[in-house]
Formats: structure tokens, C-alpha cells, sequence
């Protein structure tokens, strides 16, 4: 993935659904961190996610109007082990209701959502974060789908839980695994059931 990105992308405002989008490759290295603090940033942030939040989006959420973006795409993928929340992650990164019970994936489970930021140069980009997750049991089952999903990733995401230790020693694999598929991959962890630290085994 580049480190830097020309600001010379297809602007588009208030964008309708129909519009076809180009999605260039995303650099998380010119994010301006401070900006998601600053009243406009929050302002933004919280227009998009309603947007998410209240309809189906298929193209880009509503943005708010006066506001220009270039639109960028970013695809993750999502590993561990069985019964560690992967799904309910996705679930509530999307802002979607997390399953109350825990139900195996039964194939790719592909979920979408989109997340304003601004750039150091003052440019505001909407990124389209596309999430591929694939069932530990099925991806025993039909071991093509994991790399398929891994394949062409900007992040891969390892998810463990707290309360599983072999759920943590299973991710070096997984991750590097993640990495000869894709060998500019971005690596991250997410930690489940932290809620439950009486019985944490990490």
C-alpha cells in the first residue's frame, strides 16, 4: 500500500447512490489524527455514521452538504479461531445489532461501513471499509476461502479473546499466513470479552 497519496482523486459532494465511485488505494500515514476531535470533525463523523446507520447503503452514505471528499477503499480481512467474537466485532464496527446468541459463520460473512477522516493536507476522504470474514470451521472445510479473503487486504485483523489463551496463540500464524497473501498488509488485534477479566488467560 502507498505511504503517500496524490490529492489530484475525482472529488464528489453529496454524491447520489447511483453514482459510480473510483476507489484509489488509502495512506493511513497522512491521517490527520487531531481532526476527529475538532468540532467539524466530530460534526462529519457523526453525519456519515447516521448515514450508515439509517439506511442500506450500496454506493456511499449521505454526506453532509457543503462538505467535498474523495472517495477511498480499504479491505479487511478478519481471523481467529471459533467462538472468538469475530463476528460480533464486525457487527459492532458496522453499528449493527450484535447477535444475543453465538452462531458459527457458515461461509464469508462480508460487511461494509464508511469512515470520514481528513488528510494533512486539509483534504477530506470518506473510506469505505470492506470487512471479510470467514468461518474457522468452514474455512477447514474449503481451505481456498481464507486466502481468498486475505487476498489483496490493506489490514488484516486478528481477533482473540480474552478469556481463551489458545484464541491469542493461534493469531502469529494466522497473521503471517495473512501476510504472504497480501505482503503490504497492515496488522491489528482485537481483544473480545473484556468484560470477563476474572477469567482472563492472556
Amino acid at each position: 500500500m502507498a505511504d503517500d497519496l496524490s490529492d489530484d482523486e475525482p472529488i464528489v459532494s453529496s454524491a447520489p447512490l447511483s453514482s459510480p465511485l473510483r476507489f484509489p488505494p488509502f495512506a493511513f500515514g497522512d491521517v490527520d489524527a487531531q481532526w476527529s476531535s475538532t468540532d467539524a470533525g466530530r460534526s462529519v463523523i457523526e453525519s456519515v455514521r447516521n448515514g450508515c446507520r439509517n439506511q442500506i447503503v450500496t454506493d456511499a452514505p449521505p454526506i453532509p452538504e457543503g462538505y467535498h471528499f474523495s472517495y477511498h477503499e480499504c479491505k479487511v480481512a478478519v481471523v481467529g479461531r471459533a467462538v472468538t467474537g469475530k463476528t460480533s466485532t464486525l457487527h459492532s464496527l458496522c453499528q449493527l445489532p450484535v447477535p444475543a446468541t453465538h452462531t458459527e459463520s457458515a461461509g464469508v460473512c462480508m460487511l461494509r461501513t464508511y469512515w470520514p477522516v481528513q488528510s494533512l493536507s486539509g483534504k477530506l476522504r470518506l473510506i469505505k471499509f470492506s470487512f471479510h470474514e470467514v468461518g474457522a470451521a468452514v474455512s477447514l472445510r474449503a481451505p481456498y476461502l481464507l486466502p481468498s479473503a486475505m487476498a489483496a487486504a490493506h489490514i488484516v485483523l486478528g481477533v482473540c479473546s480474552l478469556t481463551d489463551r489458545a484464541s491469542f496463540e493461534a493469531l502469529p500464524t494466522l497473521l503471517a499466513q495473512a501476510e504472504r497473501a497480501s505482503h503490504s498488509v497492515q496488522k491489528a488485534i482485537s481483544v473480545t470479552r473484556c468484560d470477563q477479566s476474572l477469567y482472563a488467560q492472556l
